[in-house]
This record gives C-alpha cells, sequence and structure tokens, in this order.
C-alpha cells in the first residue's frame, strides 16, 4: 500500500502478434483491471480512461519486431510520464551444470532449447506453469496463430517442445493455392459450426472440414508425444516417485484464441489456463498468483 493509501499496482502488458493483453494488479495479485485490444494506441487510451491508480511499474513481453515495443512505450509515457517499463528477455540455462535449486529460481527456466529461440511468451508462460503447481509435469498448449506445445519435466526442467502452423494460419496457406475457388475471409471466420467431419461439398466445405480435422488430430498426436517423453521421468527427485509411490500424471494447459477448439480433442486431463503470459509476468514481478477459476476435464 502507498503512503497515500491507494494500492500500488503492477501493470502486466503481453504484446502478441495479435493483440495487446494488459492486466493490472495488485501486490497481493489480486487484478483491478484487464483488457486487450489489436490497437497498442487505443489499448494504453482505454487503459489509462478506465484506470483511477497509476501504476507504479510495468512489466513487459513482447513477440514480433521490436518497433512495436517502441510504440507501446510511447503510448505509456503520454498515459503516465516517467513510468518505468521493464522488458522481459527469457533467462535460460542448460540442464548440465546447474544445482538442484536452479529450477526453482523465479526468473530462470532451466532447458534443453536453443539458446536464444525460446519466445518470450513461451518463456513466460513456463515460468507461470512452474510457479502455480510446483513438482507438476505440465504440457502447455498455447493455439493461437501458431501452435506451440512446451514439455515441462516434474523437477521444473523444459525438455523442449513443438510448433504447428495455427488454425487460421494453416487455412490461409491453402486458400491461396485454391484461390479460383476459395475466396480469402477475415482472420478468425469460419469453422462453423465446429466440429464438421462429413464431407464437404464444395471446395471451400472440403478446405474447412479436411483441414480442421487433420488440425485437431495432429495437435492431439503432438500432445501425446510430449506425453511419451514424460512417462519414465522420475518425480520429485532423480530415483523418487513421491510420496504416495506413483509418478503425478502430466496435466495439458491449454491456452490461446482457439483453445476451445481443441479442449475435446486432446487426451486428458486437460484444462484451460487463461493468461499464462501476464502470469509468468506476475511471478517476475515479485507478485503473488491469485487462484483461477479453472475449466477442464479429467483423462479417460
Amino acid at each position: 500500500m502507498s503512503s497515500d493509501g491507494n494500492p500500488s499496482l503492477t501493470l502486466l502488458l503481453d504484446l502478441g502478434s495479435s493483440r495487446l493483453k494488459w492486466s493490472l494488479r495488485d501486490e497481493s495479485g489480486v487484478e483491478r483491471a484487464s483488457g486487450a485490444d489489436a490497437d497498442i494506441t487505443a489499448g494504453v487510451a482505454e487503459l489509462a480512461r478506465t484506470v483511477a491508480v497509476p501504476p507504479v511499474a510495468a512489466w513487459l513481453a513482447r513477440v514480433g519486431a521490436p518497433e512495436r515495443s517502441q510504440r507501446l512505450r510511447e503510448a505509456l509515457a503520454t498515459a503516465w510520464p516517467g513510468l518505468t517499463v521493464e522488458e522481459v528477455e527469457p533467462r535460460l540455462e542448460a540442464e548440465s551444470g546447474v544445482g538442484p535449486g536452479a529450477a526453482a529460481r523465479s526468473d530462470v527456466l532451466v532447458s534443453r532449447y536453443a539458446h536464444g529461440q525460446l519466445g518470450v511468451d513461451r518463456y513466460c508462460a513456463l515460468l507461470a506453469s512452474r510457479a502455480r503447481d510446483p513438482g507438476q509435469p505440465v504440457l502447455l498448449v498455447d493455439a493461437g496463430t501458431a501452435v506451440t506445445v512446451d514439455v515441462l519435466r516434474a523437477d521444473g526442467v523444459h525438455l523442449g517442445g513443438y510448433i504447428l502452423p495455427g488454425l487460421h494460419g494453416g487455412w490461409a496457406g491453402m486458400q491461396k493455392l485454391l484461390s479460383d475457388r476459395i475466396a480469402p475471409r477475415a482472420p478468425g471466420a469460419g469453422f462453423d459450426p465446429w466440429p464438421e467431419r462429413s464431407p464437404g461439398q464444395s471446395t471451400a466445405m472440403a478446405l474447412d472440414r479436411g483441414w480442421a480435422t487433420a488440425w485437431a488430430a495432429g495437435v492431439a498426436a503432438v500432445v501425446a508425444a510430449g506425453r511419451e517423453s514424460l512417462a519414465d521421468t522420475p518425480y520429485p527427485e532423480e530415483g523418487s516417485t513421491g510420496s504416495a509411490g506413483v509418478a503425478r500424471v502430466p496435466v495439458c494447459l491449454l491456452t490461446g484464441g482457439d483453445a476451445r477448439m481443441l479442449m475435446e480433442h486432446l487426451p486428458g486431463p486437460v484444462r484451460t489456463d487463461p493468461r499464462p503470459v501476464l502470469d509468468g509476468l506476475a511471478v517476475l514481478a515479485g507478485l503473488e498468483l491469485a487462484d483461477e477459476s479453472w475449466t477442464g476435464r479429467a483423462g479417460e
């Protein structure tokens, strides 16, 4: 709490491929405001109009060109002159040569991934998953512009991951090859109703149904492969199987704009994680992670 009785608020900013998402949280991790906008300047202006107490600091995760960060910083400077913005860069350490407690450090991800290649969005999401449920093996699936699947071992070590085309990006690539019979469409349109597996009676219907079916099955196959990579992982330490004598079952955390399209297609247990990048920024900012209302289903 600040000296004037107002809460000290931290602004968390997820500048993704298609939208700016933001969350304003107090020291206890309680969210006071949130929002999203495809336009950076308009999003910050709307944020400034709705927030009565200026934030004391901001943490930013940005994907894409560095110029996008500059536009965001300029908009923030207009709204709140002097606001400090901490732009996050992934901090990875190789699995070999680190001590047993390294994977528990809030800002470090022990990973087998190639240096400099893991996106900051994936890094933040993995930190959030590890912080929320220490000792839980996780498959983190982000179904956005692209689909990424990251594999997190029970001891907090990132084994690597998979990247697939996004639902709409993959469709757009095929549409270009069939442009004489299928017109372009707005991002996010189509695939309604879902799922629809009966044969299509036009080229457009055939592409929608063929690609959607293959996409969902492909992501499910990758998740199954990720589960296999965790099958023989001891928990929580080498040679131990936990207090109950049974290794914990990997859970699939599903996020991204097309998460709902995948929920019933992935091998369980599956639950949705609405904003893992913002939660990862909260971990880095030293904030508590407030309880979330999970949705999901158990495995068969």
